[in-house]
């Protein structure tokens, strides 16, 4: 999956294609994220849209880096984020996120770049998707209780969880 991105990035030329390969001090032409984490960050920042393929498990921390940044998640297996973050994100994940079947890339059966820039001159669609990244951020971070003041129906990464807890767990645990 990976190597394919990349070719298609370096197709595309043009400077299209923004990459941060993260490794260690062992790995050529890497950067050790771990210790340079503003290079991914600052890409992310920078970028529309961010690829999100599977690592060694499906989900990925990367998800929730890209989202805060403010950049769309482009995903490549639903269990990336559809299925797992179900009281963080949308139920409809089209409505933050672009999804491609993995295998349709990694068999050449689609173009990423090409159907990310029709994605990208269609203005309203695009608007759509960044508008949702933006009304998502509350959900995703944790906020400090002193700021919530001003706010009280502001509900954040941490309440979230806590109430969805307290609805999963109603009769086991008695408060």
């Amino acid at each position: 999956m990976r190597v394919e991105l990349s070719t298609q990035c370096e197709r595309a030329g043009n400077g299209t294609c923004k990459q941060v390969t993260c490794g260690g001090n062992w790995l050529p032409n890497t950067i050790d994220c771990t210790k340079r984490p503003d290079q991914l960050t600052n890409l992310f920042l920078s970028s529309t849209f961010c690829f999100q393929p599977p690592g060694d498990t499906p989900t990925r921390k990367s998800i929730f880096d890209s989202l805060i940044a403010g950049c769309i998640p482009v995903l490549f297996s639903k269990s990336s984020a559809y299925d797992q973050y179900l009281w963080h994100l949308p139920q409809n994940g089209s409505l933050y996120s672009v999804l491609f079947d993995g295998d349709d890339v990694i068999n050449h059966r689609v173009d990423v770049l090409d159907t990310l820039t029709h994605i990208a001159n269609d203005a309203q669609r695009l608007r759509g998707l960044q508008e949702e990244v933006v009304r998502m951020l509350p959900h995703l971070v944790y906020a400090l209780p002193h700021n919530n003041i001003s706010h009280p129906d502001f509900r954040d990464a941490v309440d979230i969880s806590i109430d969805n807890l307290l609805h999963e767990s109603r009769g086991v645990i008695s408060i």
